[in-house]
């Protein structure tokens, strides 16, 4: 009996071993003994890989959900389309981005949280901020932000007190620990991604959902993050 006991187990795993095939099943077998590396289960092919600074104390969302605290991160098997991404740590601007996984693609890539110490750092340092400079033939935003709070705005690590353009494909809008991400989709068109972590929003009197989207071509646009225990936080952007 006792020689039945440790058999079945391995055979159990003789089993798992051969429904699987080649480096694709090395890497399910990987995912079925480690499944905070698929939080999205086992149907996608995609992946994403993660070197994340600071390494530690981490809170990872992937599409809404806490998957991780510590760096490197890697998930695998996700499903093929649109993601949202927000990485936080305690005394550093939050990270967040959107980004489409084609079918078999991997994504990797390093962050480094960028502390808040570091927020009046020389303009010559600033330049790096954000994504990559516009091309010459889409048109900069200027926009006025607003955050409600007796705290400096930045924009791409910037400190703004006025009126300033988003010259960069896509970056951070932040005041303190609060956060938001703006682009230009492929045409163009500026818009403002929220970050994904669990939290009430409201878009111009609107409850939305965390991680979505949200042209912005004109005109106004109030912004209120609503956690429990916390007072509200806000922006208001003007598109002049």
């Amino acid at each position: 009996m006792e020689k039945i006991k440790q058999i079945v187990p391995v055979a159990l795993l003789v089993t798992i071993c051969l429904s699987l095939t080649a480096c694709d099943g090395i890497s399910r077998l990987r995912s079925f003994f480690h499944p905070e590396e698929s939080p999205q289960g086992f149907e996608g092919s995609t992946s994403l890989d993660l070197t994340i600074s600071p390494d530690k104390d981490l809170n990872i969302f992937l599409d809404g959900e806490l998957v991780g605290h510590t760096s490197p991160y890697a998930a695998r098997f996700l499903p093929a389309g649109p993601h949202q991404l927000l990485i936080e740590a305690e005394g550093h601007h939050p990270f967040s981005l959107v980004f489409n996984l084609a079918e078999q693609q991997t994504l990797k890539f390093p962050v480094a949280l960028r502390p808040m110490k570091e927020e009046a750092q020389p303009a010559a340092q600033t330049e790096n901020a954000g994504g990559p400079a516009l091309g010459p033939n889409i048109k900069p935003a200027l926009i006025v932000v607003n955050n409600g709070q007796n705290i400096p705005t930045t924009i791409d690590a910037e400190t703004v007190t006025e009126a300033h353009q988003l010259k960069r494909f896509w970056g951070n809008i932040s005041a303190g620990k609060f956060s938001i991400q703006y682009r230009y989709d492929q045409f163009g068109r500026l818009e403002i991604n929220l970050p994904g972590y669990p939290a009430r929003w409201v878009v111009n009197d609107k409850e939305v959902t965390p991680g979505s989207t949200h042209p912005f071509y004109q005109g106004k646009m109030v912004i209120i993050e609503e956690r429990k225990g916390e007072p509200p936080r806000r922006f208001t952007l003007v598109r002049q």
